[in-house]
């Protein structure tokens, strides 16, 4: 399923358009840093249980549900969210 939402062609260019747009890491530059944004974050996943296939499209592609970060802070994410009882430093 990741596969198919992630090859569409609507997220690709919705993808490319967002990093044009926000070509910064929005949480570098919440730390005062400069760093390239090599990554699109979705806020809420597309891939949550209980969604339907329109519902996981809609969430692919909302603008406001998408996060430009560096690839430092695309894995911070997941991994606080993966692993919820590690405290944050």
């Amino acid at each position: 399923m990741r596969v198919r939402l992630y090859n569409n062609s609507q997220w690709k260019k919705m993808r490319l358009g967002y990093l044009i747009y926000h070509p910064l890491c929005e949480m570098c530059e919440k730390e005062g840093k400069t760093t390239p944004a090599t990554d699109v974050h979705h806020i809420n996943s597309p891939f949550d249980d209980g969604l339907s296939e329109d519902q996981r499209l809609g969430r692919l592609l909302d603008p406001n549900n998408l996060m430009a970060l560096c690839q430092y802070h695309h894995g911070l994410i997941h991994f606080q969210q993966q692993n919820p009882n590690v405290k944050k430093s």
